[in-house]
């Protein structure tokens, strides 16, 4: 998890991450870098979400070529959602939407910026934390 103290700080991390990401096309290499999302964002829509979510670090988005955001959902927010199983593509007739399940928890992570293909894509998981078990559903809608 990339972190900086203090406001002044973050200058210092764009420009560490600007260098990573410089030696790591040139090495042909990929990497993760994870940062901790604003204390609003638990109350912001996973639909919602945007860099405005990244609290100081927002100019990190200008170096990297793929953001993902994530949280778990909120039970209270199942009934605004539904999801559609990436095997819906390849299924005949029309794609089925399905509710979220209440016995279940889920994890949705939204591509904000993807420099090599889609974004706006919300992925959902169903997840067991106790088992560490993430099952990827499909794309997450606002239903309808």
């Amino acid at each position: 998890t990339a972190k900086a103290s203090g406001m002044d700080d973050w200058k210092e991390l764009k420009k560490c991450i600007t260098q990573i990401v410089e030696l790591a096309k040139q090495l042909e290499l990929a990497g993760v870098l994870t940062f901790q999302l604003s204390d609003e964002s638990e109350n912001v829509s996973i639909f919602d979400f945007n860099s405005t979510q990244l609290a100081s670090s927002k100019q990190v988005r200008h170096v990297v070529d793929c953001l993902t955001m994530g949280r778990k959902l909120k039970k209270d927010e199942y009934h605004l959602c539904q999801y559609i199983p990436f095997d819906a593509d390849d299924s005949w007739g029309e794609v089925v939407e399905h509710d979220l399940d209440e016995r279940y928890a889920y994890f949705a992570i939204k591509v904000d910026k993807n420099r090599m293909g889609r974004r706006a894509d919300i992925i959902l998981f169903r997840i067991n934390l106790d088992i560490n078990e993430w099952t990827c559903v499909g794309y997450l809608i606002k239903k309808k």
